[in-house]
């Protein structure tokens, strides 16, 4: 499912070709996990003889400085990857994999940065509609909320009962418990 997700995402990111090609610098918080799904589906999303995707390195291993300042775009995954570029480049920044209180914060630090981000909390009833269309046979659905989402428990508990699913909750407080939960929940 998140496979599915981050090459629906990626595929979102390019759907109209320009009249020119884009070079487009791909710079990661690390290099494996989502991180690595998101550069798998991005790369294939990107139609042969279109736009030119290129490594600009990762925010844990290092950056390449002249890939991303020949870009015409840099997309970043995650915040480390987007702090690591906002702080060496004015080149337009596309964030992903990040939320949107981390983009408010980011455009905070940076307010002259040309950023802009698709940020990962959407509105429930959206998030939803999205699993909805990519499995349209599920009747049930796992939530994790963290320390910055149990806020919005109810608002998923309310839209997943008017779109006629169960949902399964579970609370993460830690990067090191994700896998657990996640295998435990699915």
């Amino acid at each position: 499912p998140l496979r599915h997700v981050l090459a629906l995402l990626a595929g979102c990111l390019f759907l109209v070709q320009p009249v020119g090609a884009l070079e487009i610098a791909l710079v990661l918080s690390q290099k494996g996990g989502a991180h690595a799904l998101f550069a798998e589906a991005l790369a294939a999303s990107l139609a042969p003889g279109g736009h030119r995707l290129v490594d600009g390195g990762a925010a844990e291993s290092g950056l390449d400085s002249e890939a991303i300042a020949r870009a015409d775009l840099v997309v970043t995954g995650g915040v480390a990857a987007t702090e690591a570029v906002l702080r060496r480049t004015d080149r337009p920044t596309l964030a992903v994999l990040l939320s949107q209180g981390q983009y408010q914060v980011l455009r905070r630090q940076y307010p002259d940065a040309a950023l802009s981000a698709i940020v990962l909390d959407q509105p429930p009833a959206r998030q939803l509609a999205l699993i909805a269309a990519l499995l349209p046979d599920s009747r049930r659905v796992g939530v994790l909320f963290g320390p910055d989402t149990i806020g919005q428990e109810t608002a998923f508990q309310i839209a997943a009962a008017e779109a006629g699913v169960q949902m399964v909750r579970e609370s993460v407080s830690s990067a090191a418990q994700l896998m657990p939960v996640l295998e435990r929940t699915l």
